[in-house]
């Protein structure tokens, strides 16, 4: 929440709706759309929804160190009903944490790569490994940090230049070129002999949008 908050301060372009979800608000955040979890993420699906509906895009920003795993699939599960665009930057528990929450982040995790078009997982443990000598509470903040850039970084081509850089750009670049990539079917080349690497009963060797039957409109 931290860095979700620190997200919609340090924004440059308009977001039609900004939303906290989780049991412990932090300070400053009564003013904004909050969903309480503390009773599960069913009670506020039909609310979810409504505040999907209409969006063109939707960032999720999620720590699975703590129980937000199935609030962020939910999340996602809804933009792809509603033909949203989803994207998603969590932060995965440390090694440290129970067993049971790394198992159950893990699987959040699979199933967010499932349902949304972008998902990113950040490894707490790199970022431990990588910041020697710090305390769980310098962690917790380095990893809050983290998020937030990655998360801004996510965002940031989908953000209009601000000021006088705008103004520059449009009067130097003119009209953005419309970029275009042909997807076409792929087959495993010289790895056709391997043995595919399953999950769920899927061929995860299989590019998502061949996988799926996901038709690109030109």
């Amino acid at each position: 929440m931290r860095a979700a908050e620190s997200l919609r301060g340090q924004r440059s372009g308009p977001v039609a709706a900004y939303v906290l979800a989780g049991t412990d608000f932090p300070e400053g955040a009564e003013s904004v759309e909050r969903l309480d979890l503390s009773a599960g993420v069913e009670p506020c699906a039909s609310q979810l929804g409504q505040i999907i509906i209409g969006a063109r895009l939707a960032l999720l920003v999620a720590d699975f160190g703590f129980p937000a795993g199935a609030a962020a699939v939910s999340a996602a599960r809804q933009c792809r009903e509603q033909s949203t665009p989803c994207l998603a930057v969590v932060a995965l528990p440390f090694s440290q944490a129970a067993a049971e929450r790394r198992q159950e982040a893990d699987l959040a995790y699979a199933d967010l790569l499932e349902e949304s078009d972008l998902a990113i997982g950040l490894d707490s443990d790199l970022l431990a490994s990588s910041l020697p000598d710090r305390s769980p509470a310098e962690l917790d903040k380095a990893a809050a940090k983290w998020l937030l850039e990655c998360a801004r970084g996510v965002l940031a081509p989908f953000t209009p230049p601000a000021g006088k850089a705008a103004g520059k750009t449009a009067a130097t670049r003119g009209a953005p070129e419309q970029l275009s990539l042909e997807l076409s079917e792929m087959t495993p080349g010289i790895f056709s002999s391997d043995n595919p690497s399953q999950y769920r009963g899927q061929n995860y060797d299989i590019p998502t949008f061949q996988r799926k039957g996901i038709k690109i409109c030109r």
